[in-house]
């Protein structure tokens, strides 16, 4: 599992990339080393419930959401605490292998009742529309070729490049799964 994360590509604000996601690794990391319980929280927007315990090995769970749930899992692994917040019903809600499944009508009270340290947008940007972001850090895990700009049943103009580019200030990383996908967003 934490062979996926020393994969990703990370781009920082200041176009570097670095080959691993040293924010969740412990060692490197002075959140992790300063408190006892670092709390991440992914956003999946609109993927088919995502909850780890029974949506993989099945069609709908692909590349993004296994992903996802991996991840999340091996931070739970690096002693940090994590929620996914998506399109999660009642009877998939819950708590699988260390990590909280919510549905994401939940996500603005839990930020506003909550010190995360590392807010996680997976692939669907339109988090900094619908949601106030209260995080010390926010990533954006790019998992298309583009931001993905479904919003609300329509697309978001520019494929969302607008938009990303006027909240870029807020964003500490963004995390790609190749380097394809990196250049494809750097032009």
């Amino acid at each position: 599992m934490v062979c996926f994360i020393s994969q990703v590509i990370l781009l920082k604000k200041n176009h570097s990339v670095k080959s691993d996601l040293f924010f969740l690794q412990r060692k490197k990391n002075p959140l992790l080393q300063k408190e006892k319980k670092m709390l991440i929280v992914f956003y999946v927007g609109y993927q088919p419930e995502c909850n780890g315990s029974d949506i993989c090995g099945k069609p709908e769970c692909r590349g993004s959401e296994l992903a996802t749930v991996k991840t999340a899992e091996a931070l739970v692994s690096l002693g940090c605490d994590v929620h996914v917040f998506g399109a999660c019903y009642n009877a998939s809600c819950g708590f699988h292998k260390g990590v909280w499944y919510e549905n994401s009508a939940t996500l603005q009270p839990f930020m506003d009742n909550h010190d995360i340290s590392l807010f996680i947008i997976c692939r669907y940007v339109h988090a900094f529309i619908e949601f106030s972001i209260k995080a010390r850090k926010v990533a954006i895990q790019v998992h298309d070729t583009i931001f993905h700009p479904a919003y609300n049943g329509n697309m978001l103009p520019s494929n969302a490049v607008p938009l990303v580019e006027n909240v870029m200030d807020m964003v500490d990383h963004i995390a790609f799964v190749s380097d394809n996908q990196r250049s494809n967003l750097q032009e």
